[in-house]
């Protein structure tokens, strides 16, 4: 089966792309399948044999120059069947991969681009992912798209604009948790029953700002040599380092 659902072929073409995404691992709605060791084996196959078949005759893709190129680097890298798909969705990205493209490449890019978007299940082409992989409840994800913290918190009015600088928290340009109000007034009134709760915010904040450290010391020490994180940040729900 492959990554729609249905019977493919890996019969063998004149062409050497066409070929490399007919070897690659047909993995079926839950994604972790292309981890396995047996997922790898089949993306390290089908990448020896476009480089071999390379050698003999020309593809008429035009992007076999690129993904030769990444196919010959990967060897080098410290996870080179992951740097593959993830060259791959980098490809999907940058030229684009039609809807309605049903050849093997297109349904192959399609899948590494859900798969570095996030794995949404309202994106997913095969139905919703198994149960494990939905979004915990705790998630920022779960949160309202509209969110934007414009009600006071005193008076209940729209259109508030001043905010309790004790429990801010903004991540990058965008504010993540704000305690609003209409006027210096209301916050006066609000103080009260807001007071304990500005604290517990206060130490979410700076126990969320630790993390911040642990991760990028886990970035440096599991990123290959030459690796240097430059900026993190959220965009479309996931962190982009």
């Amino acid at each position: 089966m492959d990554w729609m659902g249905r019977t493919t072929s890996h019969n063998a073409t004149d062409d050497p792309v066409d070929n490399f995404f007919r070897r690659m691992p047909p993995a079926i709605k839950d994604a972790p399948s292309l981890w396995t060791q047996n997922a790898c084996f089949l993306i390290q196959n089908a990448c020896q044999l476009l480089v071999t078949e390379s050698m003999v005759r020309a593809s008429a893709d035009p992007d076999h120059k690129y993904l030769l190129e990444h196919v010959k680097r990967a060897p080098t890298e410290h996870l080179p069947a992951q740097y593959i798909l993830q060259q791959l969705a980098l490809l999907a990205f940058t030229q684009g991969v039609a809807d309605d493209d049903d050849s093997h490449k297109a349904r192959c890019l399609r899948h590494c681009r859900w798969m570095a978007q996030g794995r949404k299940d309202k994106t997913a082409r095969f139905g919703p992912v198994s149960d494990t992989d939905a979004v915990p409840s705790v998630s920022k994800a779960v949160l309202p798209e509209s969110s934007t913290f414009n009600l006071c918190a005193e008076c209940g009015k729209d259109g508030a604009t001043k905010q309790c600088a004790g429990c801010l928290v903004r991540t990058d340009n965008t504010t993540t948790l704000a305690t609003s109000y209409c006027s210096k007034e209301c916050q006066i009134k609000h103080w009260g029953s807001h007071r304990a709760l500005c604290r517990r915010l206060q130490q979410i904040s700076r126990a969320v700002s630790l993390f911040q450290d642990i991760f990028e010391q886990f970035l440096t020490l599991t990123s290959p040599d030459g690796y240097l994180t430059e900026k993190i940040t959220e965009k479309n729900g996931m962190v982009v380092v």
